[in-house]
């Protein structure tokens, strides 16, 4: 059967039937799912590796872009000592800061699709651009490593008489866990809109976990048909007594 050659020579043995019944089954399973899995790796294209560190993304073909919004970054990646960075500052492709966001970063998103550019913007604001950009989230992802980690702060005139009490309230909203708390709850939808990209995903081939449940019901056929073989067994010897003890009652 694995060999899908059967042999013509049938056993007259049930017991030798039982066992070939349970191996039919088990090398249906086994031949169907390997057959599976090969057809599976053989027609799958390739795809290149994924991109998960800034080395990766410096060594690889993308360029990098972003909104000419007057940030630092441009001049720091393209001045810095470090190579990986300095090799994505001098693949720098600035996009025209319109007066509509909308316009700039839409303009800047089709770049990204385009397939030859990686973009870079804070954390938070590229997680808002993907998740209400339907086609951007379905074939993009954010890298998790961070070029740099940045900080907000209130730009307030010198000796500003409140400066202390400001600070001082925004440090106890830091400790409470507030603005955590907030940051959350604006980015929750975020999240969910992201993890919509993950139920989309197709069809995978069958591994050795989910063949379980078929091996586990063989377990189980085999042992009731070996329980029901032992039971029958014992009856079919039972039986064959009855006449043998009449027989001697008839003789005495």
């Amino acid at each position: 059967c694995l060999l899908r050659q059967d042999s013509m020579n049938v056993s007259s043995s049930n017991v030798v039937r039982v066992v070939l019944a349970s191996w039919s089954v088990g090398g249906f399973i086994l031949v169907s799912c390997y057959t599976s899995n090969l057809i599976a790796v053989l027609t799958v294209p390739f795809f290149p590796p994924k991109i998960s560190t800034i080395e990766g993304l410096a060594k690889s073909d993308f360029r990098i872009s972003m909104v000419d919004y007057g940030e630092f970054v441009p001049e720091a990646l393209a001045t810095s000592q470090d190579e990986d960075l300095k090799s994505l500052g001098d693949r720098m492709d600035l996009v025209y800061n319109y007066d509509e966001d909308d316009i700039s970063y839409g303009e800047l998103t089709q770049i990204l699709l385009d397939g030859e550019h990686a973009i870079t913007e804070t954390y938070s604001y590229l997680r808002n651009l993907l998740a209400y950009d339907k086609e951007a989230r379905s074939s993009t992802y954010v890298l998790k490593e961070q070029i740099y980690q940045g900080a907000l702060a209130f730009f307030l005139a010198k000796h500003t008489p409140w400066k202390d009490r400001l600070d001082q309230g925004l440090r106890q909203l830091v400790e409470a866990g507030l603005v955590n708390k907030w940051y959350t709850d604006i980015m929750s939808t975020t999240s969910s809109a992201l993890h919509d990209k993950k139920s989309d995903s197709k069809e995978k081939p069958l591994t050795l976990s989910n063949l379980q449940g078929p091996f586990i019901i063989l377990l189980m056929g085999s042992t009731i048909a070996l329980l029901v073989f032992f039971m029958e067994a014992m009856f079919r010897k039972a039986i064959g007594r009855v006449p043998f003890i009449l027989q001697d009652d008839k003789a005495e």
